[in-house]
């Protein structure tokens, strides 16, 4: 039986469904690292986002079960820093949204579970997400449930395999499917306006 995740912006104006099997084909993750919490703060959403450790709750899962039912003239995308990570986001309200490569060849997705509506569906997973970077954590992250950074490849790249075959990577609403660019042309945060973040 298949299950559905409803997200939305802040304004309401970006509007879609994440499909989910069961068992669940995802993982919900929390991220404390600084590119994650400065991309909130630019964003003007840290209050509403955040938790109390600067992190940011994720749920990766596979991009061709993602479905944007409105809206996509009003997402926007940019880049944190010269890595290949992009930052997608409702350019209506600047509420971010999902994180992912630049390219559809790399068919990573994370939607931030602060934009899902009801997020009952996915109790179980949170109850046993783990977290990323906590070095970088706001407070005392010691009795948290850690991963890293190639743990979550390996267990990210079984999901991202089955994008690949078949081409259901092309699927993913974020990019064009004939060019795997994103249909929203990204931009990169000047140092200037990153220093400028609090």
């Amino acid at each position: 039986m298949e299950e559905t995740l409803s997200f939305a912006c802040q304004c309401g104006a970006v509007r879609g469904t994440v499909a989910i099997p069961s068992p669940i084909d995802g993982e919900c993750l929390v991220c404390h690292c600084h590119d994650c919490r400065d991309f909130i703060r630019l964003m003007g959403k840290a209050d509403t986002m955040l938790d109390d450790l600067g992190g940011l709750a994720l749920f990766n899962f596979r991009g061709s079960r993602l479905r944007l039912e409105q809206g996509i003239e009003n997402l926007a995308s940019l880049h944190m820093t010269d890595r290949p990570v992009l930052r997608w986001y409702a350019s209506c309200c600047d509420t971010p949204m999902f994180n992912s490569f630049a390219t559809s060849s790399l068919p990573f997705l994370d939607i931030l579970v602060p934009t899902i509506r009801d997020a009952a569906a996915l109790s179980g997973l949170r109850d046993r997400q783990r977290h990323l970077f906590t070095k970088s954590a706001t407070g005392d992250a010691s009795s948290l449930r850690k991963t890293y950074p190639l743990a979550l490849m390996a267990r990210t790249f079984p999901r991202m395999v089955r994008e690949w075959v078949g081409g259901a990577r092309k699927a993913n609403p974020l990019f064009d499917p004939s060019t795997g660019r994103p249909v929203a042309e990204p931009r990169r945060v000047s140092a200037k306006e990153r220093s400028a973040i609090t």
